[in-house]
C-alpha cells in the first residue's frame, strides 16, 4: 500500500513543483497531512476489524466442541471415522 502512494505522490509533488505555485510547501504539507489522515481511517477499520474476529473466535473457541470425537475410531482408507459396525481382522 505504501508503494501505491508513492507512485501517486510523486507525479503529485512533481507537477505542483514544476508550477513553480508560491506555496508549494503547503500544498505538499496538505496533500500528506490527506494522506495521513485517510491512512489513520483504514488503520481504525482494521483495528476494529481484527478486535471483532478475535471476539468471534474466541467465543468459537469457547462453546464448541470438538469437531470429531475420535474414540474407538477405526482408520481405512486414510480417514479416521467412527464405525458403526463390525470391525474385520487386528484387535
Amino acid at each position: 500500500m505504501v508503494g501505491n502512494v508513492a507512485q501517486w505522490l510523486r507525479p503529485t509533488l512533481q507537477v505542483v513543483h514544476q508550477a513553480g505555485a508560491p506555496n508549494t510547501h503547503t500544498v505538499a504539507l496538505a496533500e500528506y497531512r490527506e494522506l495521513l489522515a485517510e491512512y489513520r481511517r483504514q488503520l481504525d477499520a482494521q483495528r476494529q476489524q481484527i478486535e471483532a474476529l478475535q471476539t468471534i473466535i474466541q467465543t468459537l473457541s469457547e462453546t464448541q466442541g470438538p469437531r470429531y470425537d475420535l474414540r474407538g475410531a477405526q482408520f481405512a482408507g486414510g480417514f479416521a471415522e467412527t464405525v458403526e459396525g463390525d470391525q474385520i481382522g487386528g484387535s
